[in-house]
């Protein structure tokens, strides 16, 4: 599923804009801040697997399977949505406006809530308590991080219509946050 994860994440960016890792002052660098953490998150994960401690019945790890596949359809329904403004990097692009079609309609980040939502089914389907903690403990932090930011960006430069936005929008889960 991380192979998919990744492949997808390549394939889904439309161009060498949306595809570059070169940020721009308004990223204050949480692309390498979310880099980093799914870095630590493939490799601590199987390591902190390897705990006797904290262990889940394996059937857990099939549903974490399932729970990874449906994260992986919200980030791709998500990147679908946003078209051509999906990239991996935090840009505003000329014709930049607000996105309210698709998931969009009901959280503000769905391809965060996709992506996080693959790490928690990763970190189950590895059946360890340790393992789940150690991977959604640094993405989260970094997703969190790069959420404020974002958001600082978007209101500042869409001004209104994304201030109107965030106003009958949650974050990452609809109607909790």
């Amino acid at each position: 599923m991380l192979g998919a994860f990744i492949v997808l994440e390549r394939g889904l960016r439309r161009s060498d804009d949306a595809r570059t890792l070169e940020a721009g002052a308004d990223d204050q660098g949480t692309t390498r801040l979310v880099g980093g953490a799914f870095g630590l998150a493939m490799t601590s994960g199987p390591l902190l697997a390897r705990s006797k401690w904290g262990r889940f019945p394996p059937w857990v790890g099939w549903v974490g399977v399932g729970i990874m596949a449906g994260g992986l359809g919200l980030r791709m329904w998500s990147a679908q949505a946003l078209g051509a403004h999906y990239t991996r990097t935090l840009r505003i692009e000329g014709d930049h406006r607000v996105v309210e079609v698709g998931p969009y309609a009901r959280i503000r980040h769905p391809g965060y809530a996709g992506t996080l939502t693959m790490w928690l089914g990763y970190g189950l389907s590895l059946t360890s308590l340790p393992a789940t903690l150690g991977i959604m403990v640094p993405t989260a932090l970094a997703y969190w991080q790069r959420i404020g930011v974002e958001e600082g960006m978007l209101a500042g430069e869409l001004g209104e219509p994304y201030r109107s936005y965030q106003e009958h929008t949650r974050r990452l889960v609809p109607g909790v946050y």
